[in-house]
């Protein structure tokens, strides 16, 4: 089953739920004339079919999720957290961190909805496990730990050592819209 990841407190704290938001589309209908009215009504079809075609090819083209998901086949629930990079500004690069959320055994979720090389090659991912298991790598981002957190940095401010800091693993996502990182 797979459900939007529930922001929540971090891996100590209660189990709130979240709930995916939904989308509905309306579909519509066009009159296109009467063939008494000519060339017209059929001018019209013409253009409505060919926008139709266009519309059609456009979705097609299109991934039908573009998302970066989370898949835990730990034997324990565990709580993730994820950071990208956010962009520069006055010659400081950003670097975005958000935690945290809780994964059941056999579970995925969904933690960035589009496309995740239009946000940047490399990801990065951290997780801890109920029983304590750790899944880490020498790429230091700030947590706030157990409390929920999004945090839009500096790379000074994601090291500084005054704060408390987790060490995050690498994923590559090379030009893929969809990504999947599967613990176990």
């Amino acid at each position: 089953m797979e459900t939007l990841g529930p922001r929540r407190d971090g891996p100590w704290s209660g189990f709130p739920t979240g709930e995916e938001p939904t989308v509905k589309l309306h579909l519509f209908t066009a009159s296109i004339g009467s063939p008494a009215r000519g060339t017209a009504g059929l001018r019209r079809l013409l253009g409505l079919a060919l926008a139709t075609a266009g519309i059609a090819f456009t979705l097609a083209a299109r991934p039908a999720h573009a998302d970066l998901r989370f898949t835990n086949y730990y034997e324990t629930p565990i709580w993730v957290s994820f950071a990208h990079y956010h962009g520069s500004a006055y010659g400081q690069n950003f670097w975005e961190s958000r935690g945290w959320y809780w994964i059941d055994s056999g579970q995925t979720i969904t933690l960035h909805h589009g496309s995740v090389s239009d946000v940047g090659r490399y990801w990065y991912g951290y997780a801890i496990a109920d029983d304590g298991a750790e899944w880490t790598d020498n790429y230091t981002f700030r947590v706030n730990d157990p409390e929920a957190f999004d945090y839009v940095l500096t790379d000074d401010q994601h090291n500084d050592t005054r704060y408390q800091q987790k060490g995050f693993f690498q994923m590559d996502v090379g030009h893929a819209d969809n990504f999947t990182m599967t613990l176990y």
